[in-house]
């Protein structure tokens, strides 16, 4: 659908609004990819955007946040751009330790999860 109507539009948009439009896409797209029945995409997709009549900081953001922030400091650190690795084709000492601290992480929490099948596996 994108490539019949909407690809011209977003070639005239500013790239972070490209960037946002395609985060929102892709946010959208994996809940058809979790859910199996449609009642619960879209009762999902309507707490996703606030219908679901609760405040977006409560005591399940407060528990998500502090479980997982060490998680969300790393992705934060990690998505920020650093023009000096990319310049660098050479891996150092520091992206060795780097690359196997978040691969040890994403180990760490996929362990720590009690049941977590594999996305394809669930069709």
């Amino acid at each position: 659908m994108e490539k019949w109507w909407g690809l011209k539009l977003l070639l005239y948009l500013p790239r972070w609004l490209r960037h946002l439009y395609a985060l929102i896409i892709i946010l959208i797209g994996w809940v058809l990819f979790v859910f199996d029945q449609p009642s619960l995409i879209i009762r999902y997709l309507s707490a996703m955007m606030g219908f679901n009549h609760q405040s977006l900081w409560n005591s399940d953001t407060v528990y998500f946040v502090y479980t997982n922030a060490v998680l969300l400091f790393v992705l934060i650190i990690a998505s920020l751009p650093n023009k000096q690795w990319s310049r660098n084709s050479e891996l150092s000492l520091f992206h060795l330790v780097w690359y196997g601290f978040l691969f040890f992480l994403s180990v760490t929490y996929l362990v720590d999860a009690t049941f977590n099948p594999f996305l394809y596996f669930r069709f």
